[in-house]
């Protein structure tokens, strides 16, 4: 496995293992939900792989985006959780360490900010529409109908998407209202680099506690202080009471705390 896949998957195990995000999964949530999702990071991880290698070959010169089939990639490594674990996948989580993995293989040198928009610039936005159908197609086989609601209410079909040419880019931005992890796009990355402003350095489990803290003030789902884990953990507990998941700001999370630490992991 090349070294900036493995430091893409050690990110996110942590982002998904860090304690305690209120509203999220973590490792010290009651039940099986922490083993459920630290196997569908494996599938995840096994994607990313590819992804990555697809960056390099488009990088080099032997592959050309048309052919790369991010929408799909990301989709198969989704309807694989939904199929061999029967559980619906957190798609979000799935979009962006497998994005961010193509664009850091796309783009070898310089920060990863940098690496990132690049790939966003060069990549994303010239995606053809039937990867984004691909993505589609594979929300429905993965029983993701908040998400398939969601688009709907945007106006986004398939029929949509063939007659005004949405590329994969725009649907990421459609998409990345209802879940942070789509975020890599022109207005998400320039979102995460001012989130990342805002951050104080640290150990990685720190950061990860923080970026996910800042999305939660960010997208004004509720107030919560770091510092404060007693707090913290009530508040997480009186959201499981509720019902209420925050699982759509673990992608965002992961592009956060990689903006953020990446570069000295």
């Amino acid at each position: 496995m090349e070294r900036e896949v493995i430091k893409l998957s050690r990110l996110l195990l942590l982002t998904i293992s860090t304690p305690v995000k209120p509203g999220a999964i973590h490792r010290l949530r009651l039940g099986n939900e922490f083993e459920n999702i630290i196997q569908e990071a494996v599938r995840i991880i096994e994607h990313m792989e590819y992804a990555y290698r697809y960056g390099r070959d488009l990088h080099r010169g032997s592959r050309t985006i048309a052919s790369i089939g991010l929408g799909k990639l990301i989709g198969e490594s989704m309807v694989s959780v939904f199929n061999d674990l029967e559980q619906r996948p957190i798609p979000g989580l799935h979009a962006a360490p497998i994005t961010a993995a193509l664009m850091l293989g796309y783009k070898p040198e310089g920060d990863a900010y940098t690496r990132l928009s690049t790939g966003v610039k060069a990549i994303i936005y010239r995606i053809p529409p039937e990867d984004s159908i691909a993505l589609i197609e594979a929300m429905e086989a993965s029983s993701l109908g908040d998400l398939l609601t969601h688009l709907d209410n945007k106006g986004i079909t398939r029929r949509s998407i063939m007659l005004q040419g949405m590329s994969l880019g725009d649907l990421f931005e459609a998409l990345s209202t209802a879940d942070t992890g789509f975020m890599l796009t022109y207005k998400g990355l320039k979102i995460l680099k001012e989130l990342k402003s805002t951050l104080k350095t640290g150990k990685a489990p720190g950061i990860i506690l923080d970026s996910y803290l800042a999305l939660v003030k960010a997208y004004g789902l509720k107030d919560a202080e770091a510092g404060n884990l007693k707090k913290l953990a009530k508040m997480d507990a009186e959201l499981v009471r509720r019902g209420v998941s925050l699982n759509n700001l673990l992608g965002g999370t992961f592009l956060l705390s990689l903006l953020t630490i990446f570069d000295s992991m």
